[in-house]
C-alpha cells in the first residue's frame, strides 16, 4: 500500500505492474499449466439447445455455470484458453484494486494481485471450474459499478442494492455475498447509519431464504456455496480458504485504514518506491512457485497422455510414455495403442515401460470402471463394438454426453443396424460446438441412405467386426482376441494383440507352435520381439536345430542374443549386477523383460 504518490507517476507504476504480471501470468498458464489439461480433467459439457440453458436458469449461480461451460470450450485451444483464463484472473485483480481504492480512498499496488495468486495455485491442480473466477469477476465489477454510480437517495440506493443482490444471487450464486459485505461496509463509511447497516445485512439473508424455499429446487447450503472456492475440497487447501477469506479481510481492514489514516500516510509515503519494487518481485516469485513448484506435474503428465490418446497423437503418447515415473496399467494401454497405430507394437513394445501383466494390454473390469473412455476406445478399435458400447454408457454416466462419446455411440448403433438410435445420438451431437458440423453432414448422408458407402472410416470399422458380436466377462484373457480372429481372420490388430498377450504372459511354447500364423497375415519378416522369443525358447528348451530358425530370425538378433547370454553367464550368481550390465544395451528386448521384469510377478 502507498499513499499520496504523485498521481500520474503512481498511476503509471500501477499499470506497469499490472501489465507485467498479466504477461507473466499468461505465459505461466500457457507453457506450464497447459489450458488443454483443464479441459481434459474437467471435460465441461455445453449444448446450444434451449433445454440445456433452462436447466441452468433454475439454479442459483446456474447462469455463471452456463457461461463457464461455454467459455471452457476454449481450453481445447491452448493460446485462446490461456488468454481467456488470464483475462478472467486479470479482471478479478483489476476490480479488486478499484474496489479497495473506493473503500480506502487511496491507490494501492501489489495487494490486489493476491486473489489472482490464489487462483493460480488452485488452477495449477486442474480441478477448479472456470465458474469460480467468472462469478467473482462479475461480482467485483458490480461492486465497482455500485460504488461509482449508486443514487444519492437512500431509498433508490437500497432499492438498487436489493435488485443487484437478487440478480447476483441468481446469476452468480455464492459470490453475491461478497457484494453484500462490501456494500454494507461502504454504506457504513459514507452514512454511518446502524439502521441502514441492518437493512443491508437483512436483504441478502432474505434472498437466501426465499431462493431455496420458493424460487429454486436446491438446498440452502448449495445455494450459498455454489461457485465459491469452498464448494468442493479443491487443492491446495490454503489457496481455497485464502481466496475465500481475502475479500472479507480487506473489507474489515477498511476500518483500520480509516482509523489510522494519517500515520499510515506518513509512513508509506517515504517507502513508496521500495514497496512497489518489493511487491512486484514478491509477486513474480510467488507466481513462479505456483506455476513450477505447486503445479501437479504427475497429474499433468497423466492428462497429457490421456489427451494425446484421445486425439490420436500417437507420437506424443510414445514420447510421454518413455518416462518411467508414470508407469501405470492405463499408461501401458495407451502406449500399446500408440505402438499399434504406428506399426511398432511387436517391434518396440519392450522399449517402453510395460506392466508385468496383460492388464497393460487388455484392460480388466476394474480398469474399465476407472478408465471407461480408454477402454471404450480400445474395444472400438479392436472391433468389439458391443463391449465398446457398454463402456461408452458407463462413461456417459460419469462424464456426461461428451462429443466424442456421442459420436462413438452413434457409430456403434449404426454398425449394429440400429439406425434410429444412431440418428438420435448424432442429433444430440449436432447441439455441441465441436461436433455440430460433422453431425450435420452425417445426418444428411444418413437421410440419403448412402452413409456407409461414403464414409471410409465406417467401412473399415465394419470390416473389423466379428460376425457374432459379444461382451467380455471383463478379465484380461486372450479368449476375446481368439474369438475375434475366428470370426474375422483378417483382423490384424486382434492378431498382434494376441501375440503381445502371449509375450506378456510368457507362453513361449504356444507362440512357438503358432509361428506360421504370421505368414497368413502377409508379414515380410517376423517382428523383432517375436524373433527374440524364438531365440529364448530355443535356448530354454535346448533345441538343437538352429538351421530351422534362419527363415524366422535375423542374424543380427542371433549375435545380440549370444552377447546377452554371455553377460548372463558372467554374472550368474548376481542377478542385480547382471540387470545393471544389461539394461542399457538390452533393456528394450523381450529377453530383458522376461528375465527381470516378468519374473518379478
Amino acid at each position: 500500500m502507498d499513499f499520496y504518490f504523485p498521481k500520474v507517476k503512481y498511476s503509471h507504476a500501477i499499470w506497469l505492474q499490472d501489465v507485467f504480471l498479466f504477461l507473466v501470468l499468461f505465459f505461466i498458464i500457457l507453457f506450464r499449466l497447459h489450458p488443454a489439461l483443464l479441459y481434459e480433467f474437467q471435460r465441461p459439457l455445453f449444448f446450444t439447445k434451449w433445454s440445456f440453458l433452462k436447466e441452468h436458469l433454475l439454479l442459483p449461480g446456474g447462469l455463471v455455470d452456463y457461461v463457464s461451460a461455454l467459455f471452457s470450450q476454449a481450453f481445447e485451444y491452448p493460446i485462446l484458453g490461456a488468454f481467456l483464463l488470464t483475462v478472467m484472473i486479470g479482471l478479478v485483480s483489476l476490480f479488486t484494486r478499484k474496489t479497495i481504492h473506493a473503500l480506502w480512498k487511496s491507490q494501492i499496488h501489489t495487494i490486489h494481485w493476491i486473489p489472482g495468486l490464489f487462483l493460480l495455485f488452485l488452477y495449477a491442480h486442474y480441478e477448479v471450474p472456470l465458474s469460480l473466477v467468472i462469478g467473482n469477476a462479475i461480482v467485483l465489477i458490480c461492486i465497482w459499478i455500485f460504488f461509482r454510480w449508486a443514487p444519492k437517495s437512500t431509498g433508490f440506493r437500497i432499492g438498487l442494492y436489493t435488485l443487484f443482490t437478487g440478480l447476483l444471487y441468481w446469476f452468480c450464486g455464492g459470490p453475491f455475498l461478497l457484494f453484500a459485505i462490501y456494500c454494507a461496509i461502504w454504506e457504513w463509511i459514507t452514512a454511518k447509519s446502524l439502521v441502514k447497516e441492518v437493512v443491508y445485512i437483512l436483504i441478502p439473508v432474505v434472498w437466501c431464504v426465499i431462493g431455496p424455499s420458493f424460487l429454486f429446487l436446491v438446498l440452502f447450503k448449495q445455494s450459498i456455496i455454489n461457485n465459491l472456492s469452498i464448494e468442493a475440497t479443491y487443492s491446495p487447501a490454503f489457496a481455497r480458504w485464502g481466496f475465500l477469506i481475502f475479500f472479507p479481510l480487506i473489507g474489515f481492514l477498511t476500518f483500520i485504514v480509516q482509523a489510522f489514516r494519517k500515520p499510515l500516510e506518513i509512513k508509506f509515503h517515504r517507502l513508496r518506491i521500495q514497496t512497489w519494487i518489493v511487491g512486484t518481485v514478491l509477486l513474480l516469485c510467488a507466481f513462479s512457485v505456483a506455476g513450477w513448484i505447486m503445479c501437479d506435474s504427475f497429474l499433468a503428465r497423466q492428462l497429457m497422455l490421456l489427451r494425446a490418446g484421445r486425439k490420436n497423437h500417437w507420437e506424443t503418447v510414445l514420447r510421454l510414455g518413455k518416462t518411467p515415473s508414470i508407469i501405470t496399467p492405463h499408461n501401458c494401454v495407451q502406449i500399446n495403442r500408440a505402438l499399434w497405430h504406428t506399426g511398432r507394437l511387436l517391434d518396440s513394445a519392450f522399449a517402453y515401460p510395460q506392466w508385468n501383466e496383460p492388464i497393460g494390454l487388455i484392460p480388466n473390469r476394474a480398469f474399465c470402471f476407472e478408465y471407461p473412455e480408454t477402454a471404450s476406445y480400445l474395444f472400438f478399435e479392436l472391433g468389439l463394438i458391443s463391449e465398446s458400447l457398454h463402456w461408452s454408457h458407463e462413461l456417459m454416466e460419469v462424464s456426461g454426453k461428451t462429443p466424442e462419446t456421442l459420436d462413438r455411440m452413434a457409430v456403434i448403433y449404426f454398425l449394429k443396424g440400429q439406425k434410429k438410435a444412431a440418428q438420435m445420438f448424432w442429433k444430440e451431437l449436432r447441439y455441441t460446438l465441436q461436433g455440430h458440423r460433422k453431425a450435420k453432414y452425417i445426418l444428411e448422408l444418413a437421410e440419403r441412405k448412402d452413409l456407409l458407402e461414403k464414409d471410409k472410416n465406417l467401412q473399415k470399422l465394419s470390416s473389423l467386426m466379428p460376425k457374432f458380436d459379444f461382451i467380455s466377462i471383463g478379465y484380461p484373457s486372450d479368449r476375446d482376441l481368439l474369438f475375434l480372429l475366428q470370426q474375422n481372420p483378417g483382423n490384424r490388430m486382434a492378431f498382434e494383440y494376441w501375440v503381445a498377450y502371449q509375450l506378456l504372459e510368457g507362453d513361449l511354447e504356444y507362440l512357438w507352435n503358432n509361428i506360421d500364423k504370421f505368414r497368413a497375415f502377409g508379414y515380410n519378416r517376423i517382428p523383432r520381439h517375436v524373433q527374440e522369443m524364438l531365440l529364448l525358447y530355443a535356448y530354454l528348451s535346448k533345441w538343437n536345430q538352429p538351421d530351422k530358425l534362419k527363415p524366422y530370425v535375423d542374424n543380427s538378433n542371433v549375435q545380440r542374443f549370444s552377447e546377452f547370454e554371455r553377460i548372463i553367464m558372467q554374472y550368474r550368481s548376481n542377478k542385480s549386477s547382471a540387470q545393471k550390465a544389461l539394461k542399457q544395451e538390452f533393456g528394450d528386448t523381450y529377453w530383458y523383460f522376461w528375465m527381470f521384469i516378468r519374473s518379478g510377478k
